[in-house]
C-alpha cells in the first residue's frame, strides 16, 4: 500500500476523501484529492462541475447572456433570411422576365381598371356633391318663407323677425333670396336674364363656382352701380370682357341702370337650363325694383320679388344641431309673425329626400370587388404552373442546402414584388387616363371647370390592393414549392 493511501486511512475522514476521488488506477499518480473544488490530476487542476466561473461584476449574469445572444442571433437570422429571399426573388424577375411580364399583365390591367373604377366613382360623387350643393345647399340647409296677409307689411316683419332670431342663435350663414328677371342689352338686341338677388354669405353657402373676377365683397351693396355675377354663357354672349376693365352692363328694366361686373361663375349645365343668369346684391336689386306709384315709394322687391316671387330666407345649420335648430326657428317666427301668417321652414339639401351618392358608391364597390377576383384568380393560376415547371430547379437548390423556409420566402416575395411593380404601372396609367380634362368633365358632370384633383385614395388603394394580390398569390405556390421532395424532383 502507498504512502498517500496509508495517511489517507490514518487519518480522520481519510476514507471518505479517498472515495470521493477519482480511482481510476491503482498507483498513487491516479488518485486526486478535491481542495477548493479542484481536482488534482497527474500534476495538473482542472476547475469541477460545482464551481462555475463567476460572472464579471457590472455584466449580465450566465442565465441570461445566452437568451440575448439568442434573440439577437434570430433577429440577424430573420434580417439575413428576407434581404436574402428579395435577392433571390429579384433575380428570378431577372431571369424569367418575359414569363412574369405575362402573367402579370393581367394584375396590371386588373389594378388599372380597378384604380380608374375607383377614381371614376370618385370624381362622380364628388360632382354630384358639388352639383347638390350649389342647387340645394350643403347639409342641413334650410328655406324659410312666410306668407299671408299684407304683403308689404308680412315682408318687413319677417326681414326684421329673422334677423333678431339670427343675432340671438347665432347664425353665421343666413342670406336673403329672391328670383326676378332684368332686360338686358347685348350687342345684338335685348334678351331677358334671370336674375337671383343674394347677400354676401350666399356665396359660401353654395360654392357658387366663380371662374373669372371674383365674388361680391362686403361693400359691394353700397355701390351706385350694382355688381353683379354674370353665369359663362351671359359673358360670351357680351363677348368676354375683360373684367379688369371693369365691363358694364346695361340693365333696361325694371329701372333702366348700368350694373358693374365683377365676376363670372360657370352655371351647372346638367339637367338645368342653360340660359343667361346673374347673381346681384339683394339691397342693390331692392333699390332698382322700387317704383313710384303716386308720389311714393313701394319697395316691389321686399314685397312680392319685383315680378310676382316672394322672399325667403336661405340658412345653412350646424349640422349636429340643424334639426332642433330648424323647429326652434320656426316656432319663434310664427310666435312673432301671429296666426294670420303661414311659416314654412323646409330643408332643401341632398340628404333630406335621401339624395347624394350612397348608391353608387355601393356600385363601384361591386365592380371593384369583381375586377380584383378576376385578377386574383388568373394570377393564381399562373403561379402555380411556373411551379411546376420549375420542381427540378427547386430539387436542385435543396440539395445544395437551401432551407424550406428559404424556398418559401423566395417564392411568396417574387409574387409581392412582381405584382408591386405590376401595380405601379397600373396606378400611373390609371393616372394618365383620370388626368385627362375632357375624362373629368365627363365623369364630374361638368362641376369642376378647372379640373378635378386626382382621388389619391384610390392610388393609395390600387398600391394596397397590389400587396395583397402579392401575398394571397404567393402564398399557394409557396406552400407548393416546400412540399417538394429532393429526391422526386431531380428525378424529374
Amino acid at each position: 500500500m502507498g504512502r498517500r493511501h496509508r495517511r489517507a486511512r490514518a487519518r480522520p475522514g481519510g476514507v471518505r476523501r479517498a472515495r470521493g476521488a477519482d480511482l481510476r488506477g491503482v498507483s498513487g499518480r491516479s488518485v486526486g484529492r478535491h481542495r477548493g473544488g479542484r481536482t488534482r490530476r497527474g500534476g495538473r487542476r482542472e476547475r469541477g462541475p460545482e464551481s462555475p466561473r463567476p460572472p464579471p461584476v457590472g455584466h449580465e449574469t450566465l442565465a441570461t447572456w445566452p437568451q440575448r445572444r439568442s434573440i439577437g442571433g434570430r433577429a440577424m437570422k430573420f434580417f439575413t433570411g428576407a434581404v436574402g429571399g428579395l435577392l433571390d426573388a429579384w433575380d428570378e424577375i431577372r431571369v424569367h422576365k418575359t414569363r412574369l411580364i405575362l402573367s402579370l399583365l393581367g394584375v396590371l390591367l386588373a389594378v388599372c381598371a380597378l384604380t380608374t373604377v375607383t377614381g371614376i366613382g370618385r370624381l362622380t360623387e364628388s360632382g354630384i356633391d358639388m352639383l347638390n350643393n350649389q342647387m340645394s345647399g350643403p347639409d342641413m340647409s334650410y328655406q324659410i318663407s312666410a306668407s299671408g296677409g299684407d304683403a308689404t307689411e308680412t315682408a318687413e316683419r319677417f326681414e326684421s323677425a329673422m334677423t333678431e332670431i339670427s343675432e340671438r342663435y347665432e347664425i353665421t350663414y343666413v342670406s336673403r333670396s329672391l328670383s326676378g328677371q332684368v332686360q338686358v342689352q347685348y350687342p345684338d338686341g335685348v334678351a331677358p336674364v334671370a336674375v337671383t338677388a343674394v347677400d354676401h354669405s350666399y356665396g359660401d353657402m353654395r360654392s357658387v363656382p366663380v371662374t373669372e373676377g371674383s365674388w361680391f365683397a362686403t361693400d359691394d351693396a353700397d355701390r351706385l352701380a350694382p355688381a353683379v355675377v354674370i353665369s359663362n354663357s351671359m359673358w360670351e354672349g357680351l363677348g368676354s370682357p375683360d373684367l379688369a376693365t371693369h365691363p358694364t352692363l346695361e340693365i333696361l328694366a325694371p329701372t333702366r341702370t348700368t350694373a358693374v361686373v365683377v365676376g363670372v361663375y360657370s352655371a351647372p349645365e346638367f339637367g338645368f337650363s342653360t340660359s343667361d343668369q346673374l347673381y346681384m346684391l339683394y339691397d342693390s336689386y331692392d333699390r332698382i325694383s322700387t317704383t313710384e306709384t303716386d308720389g311714393s315709394e313701394v319697395a316691389a322687391a321686399s314685397a312680392m320679388g319685383g315680378a310676382g316671387s316672394q322672399m325667403s330666407y336661405v340658412v345653412w345649420l350646424p349640422p349636429a344641431i340643424g334639426e332642433d335648430l330648424g323647429w326652434r326657428i320656426k316656432t319663434d317666427l310664427q310666435s312673432s309673425l301671429g296666426p294670420s301668417v303661414a311659416v314654412e321652414a323646409t330643408r332643401t339639401d341632398a340628404g333630406a329626400y335621401g339624395g347624394g351618392a350612397q348608391g353608387l358608391t355601393t356600385m363601384i364597390a361591386i365592380v371593384s370587388s369583381i375586377v380584383l377576383v378576376i385578377g386574383v384568380v388568373g394570377y393564381i393560376n399562373l403561379a402555380i404552373l411556373s411551379v411546376d415547371n420549375r420542381v427540378r430547379e427547386i430539387g436542385i437548390r435543396r440539395s445544395f442546402g437551401a432551407t424550406g423556409g428559404r424556398v418559401f420566402v423566395a417564392v411568396l416575395l417574387e409574387s409581392v414584388v412582381g405584382t408591386l411593380i405590376a401595380g405601379m404601372c397600373g396606378i400611373a396609367l390609371a393616372a394618365l387616363i383620370l388626368s385627362n380634362t375632357a375624362v373629368q368633365q365627363a365623369v364630374s358632370l361638368g362641376a369642376f371647370p378647372d379640373g378635378a384633383p386626382f382621388p389619391t385614395d384610390a392610388a393609395w388603394m390600387g398600391l394596397i390592393i397590389s400587396l395583397v394580390v402579392g401575398v394571397i398569390s404567393g402564398i399557394i405556390p409557396a406552400f407548393i414549392a416546400t412540399r417538394i421532395k429532393v429526391i422526386d424532383a431531380l428525378r424529374l
